[in-house]
């Protein structure tokens, strides 16, 4: 894997919208302003946002081409050094069609972002470049009074200031009273050895773990017949809405018994989410694919 040269003062990075276009909304559009201001404050970077990151949310959404455009124009100009994704959303998916990897992998630079932008990192895999997850602007950079010391911590020690081995230590922030990993992506993120032997013992250490899944043949593929185990340590499960056939099998006839679910009454209750004003046919599109996700969760007590 390339790895990319360290940041330093007086370097130039470059923000761009990969997924959702909320930073350019009226609304948001002073995180950008916040975000901007602490990095080349604080950190010395000269920071631009890319011609598209600033553009709103339905122009981006209408044009993933815009999108990718701005990443690889990124990663094409010597002047910039790092790539800072403005926030995740739900479809830079759409984006693959346009990004070249020969331009990401023959202009190495630090890549950063988390949620969706998982899709995004996955690009950079394939290139055979190192990036970073984590450090978005509108949530990381952008935090309201102050960059979270722990966030300014890891940034400066894996951005800047890079060590051969660097211990990553808890968190002092966490809310929780213990450990509980919230696994988004679950599906993207490859088969992680022994799960099903991790699972069944993990309460014991007082760690819970939630699986998000857009559907259960996800996890048989990547588990085979370990699958069943996984989800056999499952306390509870949340299922959201789907279509694909295994799924509503298994949760109609293991899961809920005898009874039947009225799904054109469950989508026009949730319908009022969305102004009557402003609903538009790509909307329903996108409600509908947030809602399809099975989450699994191990519970530290049974629920």
């Amino acid at each position: 894997m390339i790895k990319p040269q360290r940041l330093r003062p007086g370097d130039k990075a470059a923000i761009v919208s990969l997924s959702h276009g909320s930073l350019g909304k009226p609304q948001f559009i002073h995180k950008y302003y916040l975000a901007k201001e602490r990095l080349e404050r604080d950190y010395g970077l000269q920071v631009v946002a890319m011609p598209n990151a600033l553009k709103g949310i339905d122009y981006l959404y209408q044009h993933p081409e815009a999108r990718a455009r701005d990443l690889m124009d990124a990663f094409r100009d010597p002047s910039i050094k790092a790539v800072f994704c403005a926030i995740g959303g739900s479809d830079t998916i759409r984006l693959l069609p346009y990004i070249d990897f020969d331009v990401l992998r023959n202009n190495p630079k630090i890549f950063t972002g988390f949620s969706d932008t998982t899709v995004n990192h996955l690009m950079m895999y394939k290139a055979g470049l190192t990036s970073y997850y984590g450090g978005a602007i509108m949530t990381n950079w952008a935090e309201y009074g102050a960059i979270n010391e722990y966030t300014a911590d890891a940034f400066d020690k894996t951005l800047f200031h890079p060590q051969e081995r660097w211990t990553i230590p808890a968190s002092g922030f966490c809310s929780y009273e213990t450990d509980r990993v919230l696994w988004d992506e679950a599906a993207n993120t490859g088969q992680v050895p022994n799960l099903e032997k991790l699972v069944a013992v993990i309460r014991s250490r007082e760690v819970s773990l939630t699986l998000f899944y857009q559907q259960l043949a996800q996890c048989k593929a990547i588990y085979d017949k370990n699958a069943e185990t996984i989800l056999g340590n499952m306390d509870s499960v949340v299922f959201l809405g789907g279509r694909e056939a295994s799924t509503i099998k298994e949760i109609s006839e293991n899961w809920l018994g005898k009874g039947r679910l009225n799904v054109p009454s469950l989508i026009s209750c949730a319908m009022p989410l969305f102004p009557k004003k402003k609903y538009r046919k790509r909307k329903q599109k996108n409600w509908l694919t947030r809602f399809m996700t099975v989450q699994l969760t191990n519970c530290l007590q049974p629920c």
